[in-house]
C-alpha cells in the first residue's frame, strides 16, 4: 500500500482514513503505516449474512432447486415469456411456479410449501440488506449514510417474521452487529 501511495504521489499526512476489509493483514498494514482505518460496513454485512446462513443448516437442496428453476427459465425465451405472463396473471413472483411448474415447465423441481415459506422469510430478511448493500456501494454514497443505514437494517431485522429457522439467522447477525433484541 505504501508503494501504491508513492506511485501516485500521495503523502501519508494526506490520508485521513483507510476503509478496509476486516482481515488481520489489512488491520496490521494500516497500523504499521500509522494511518487510521475502519472496517468496510458492506463487507461486514456480507460476512454476517454468510455466518447467519450457516446457522440455518443445509440449504444446499433448496438453493439447488432455485438455481435449476432460474436456469430453465433463463435458457428458453418461450419459458421466460411464459414465466412473465404467469407473474402478471398471479401478481406474485414466488407462488406461481409452485402451482404450474410440474404441469407446464418440464423437468423443473417442485418446491414445497415449506420451501416457499423459507424463501419468503429469507427474502424478508435479505431484501433490506441487499438494498443497503447496493446503496452503500454506489459511487455517490458518503460515510454519513452508514449509521442511518445500519439503524434501518436493525429495525428491519427486528420486525422480520418468518419460520423458526430464521431466528438463528437473525440471532447470528445480531451477534455480529452487536445488537440486543
Amino acid at each position: 500500500m505504501i508503494e501504491a501511495m508513492k506511485r501516485f504521489d500521495i503523502e501519508s499526512a494526506k490520508v485521513h482514513l483507510v476503509l478496509r476489509d476486516a482481515a488481520a493483514s489489512m488491520k496490521k498494514t494500516t497500523e504499521l503505516m500509522n494511518v487510521n482505518s475502519f472496517d468496510c460496513f458492506t463487507h461486514k454485512l456480507q460476512l454476517s449474512i454468510k455466518d447467519g446462513m450457516q446457522t440455518m443448516g443445509d440449504l444446499d437442496d433448496l438453493f439447488e432447486k432455485c438455481k435449476r428453476l432460474v436456469r430453465k427459465v433463463r435458457k428458453s425465451n418461450v419459458q421466460r415469456e411464459y414465466f412473465k405472463e404467469l407473474q402478471k396473471q398471479f401478481d406474485s413472483p414466488l407462488r406461481i411456479l409452485s402451482q404450474h411448474a410440474s404441469n407446464d415447465l418440464n423437468n423443473l423441481p417442485v418446491l414445497t410449501e415449506v420451501d416457499w415459506a423459507l424463501i419468503e422469510s429469507l427474502l424478508n430478511v435479505l431484501a433490506p440488506i441487499y438494498a443497503a448493500t447496493m446503496e452503500l456501494q454506489a459511487r455517490k454514497t458518503t460515510i454519513s449514510c452508514v449509521i442511518p443505514m445500519y439503524r434501518s437494517l436493525v429495525h428491519s431485522l427486528k420486525k422480520a417474521k418468518g419460520v423458526a429457522m430464521l431466528d438463528a439467522f437473525r440471532a447470528k447477525i445480531a451477534q455480529v452487529w452487536k445488537i440486543e433484541w
